[in-house]
Parts: C-alpha cells; structure tokens; sequence
C-alpha cells in the first residue's frame, strides 16, 4: 500500500512538472519548445551568471522593433558564438541553433511564448513604487519567420549575430551592446 501511495504521488508530481500539461488544461503553445531554452537559460529565464544569460532584460525591447525582432529569431535559427553583455554581467560561449528543426508556426510560438511568459515575468525585482503596467508584446506570426528564415539562409551563421545584436540593441534604446568578436 505505502508503495502504492509512493507511485501515485511521483506520478502527479510528474504530471504536475509536464511541460505540456496544465492543471487548468491550458498551456501556451510554445512551453514545450523551450524545455530545450530552460536547459540553460532556466525555466524562469533567469540564466546562470557567468555561464548562460538571462532572457528577462533585453527581449522585451528587442521584441518591439524589427531589428530586434530579427536578431531574436535568427538566433533561435542560427545559433550564436561570441562575447556578450547582459544585465552588467559578461558571457562568453556558444548558444546551438535549435529552429533548424522547428516550423516557422512552431519558432513563432517559442518566441511568443519567451516575449509573454517568460521575460515579463523575469523582471529583476522592483520597488513597489516602480511597478507599472506591462504592455502587451507585440507576438511573432509564422510569416514573419519564414521571412526571417530566407535571410537567415541567404546571409547569416551563428558568427553573424554579434553586429545583429548590437544593431538591434541600438534600435530599441538599449544600452547594453556587444562586446568582443563573433568566433
């Protein structure tokens, strides 16, 4: 019996940690895709200071103009290599391309659901007096995507993406640019 009782509450929690599955039976479309994001930016996305960067800061503005909006999807498409900036801390590394094997609907959704879900949520802590309305992002479509995908395919790999994103940066009014050399 205790057995039992062990099974069955392993199996809720289980459950209860699924990706895809809600208790209130809705789930954004794009959670199950960034399992393979939360292996090192966190299911928070949050990062890991000095290793993987977090996804709270600069997505939002990136998000809202097409520069940035570009930047993000090739990055989900291509990869990147090289020496970042983000939130003051310096990172250093290799983020894999992982849209590759996604649909254009599929690399949308991902990204809608980082936009919405995860950096709004990721804010660094405030002070009550700072809290203020969230507005709504601008979502992905699949047609932006596959536009984003045959430029991706013309001109860019994962060592293109620094000058991307300090241009991207720039356009949305963030001070955080690029630092260092693609690899």
């Amino acid at each position: 019996m205790v057995r039992f009782a062990w099974t069955y509450l392993a199996i809720i929690f289980a459950l209860a940690l699924h990706p895809t599955l809600s208790w209130a039976g809705e789930t954004h479309a794009g959670k199950a895709e960034f399992g393979k994001c939360a292996a090192c930016h966190l299911t928070d996305g949050a990062g890991v200071p000095g290793s993987f960067p977090p996804l709270r800061s600069n997505v939002m503005a990136l998000a809202e103009t097409d520069e940035g909006r570009s930047y993000l999807t090739l990055v989900v498409l291509k990869g990147m290599s090289g020496s970042i900036e983000v939130e003051g801390n310096t990172y250093f590394g290799f983020m894999p391309a992982i849209g590759g094997s996604l649909e254009d609907q599929a690399v949308a959704e991902l990204l809608n659901y980082i936009v919405s879900e995860v950096a709004p949520t990721g804010q660094p802590d405030l002070e009550d007096d700072d809290v203020h309305e969230v507005a709504e992002p601008r979502l992905f479509t699949s047609e932006e995507i596959k536009a984003y995908r045959s430029q991706a395919a013309k001109s860019h790999t994962h060592k293109t993406m620094l000058p991307l994103r300090t241009n991207a940066l720039s356009s949305s009014g963030e001070e955080s640019a690029s630092k260092g050399d693609a690899q």
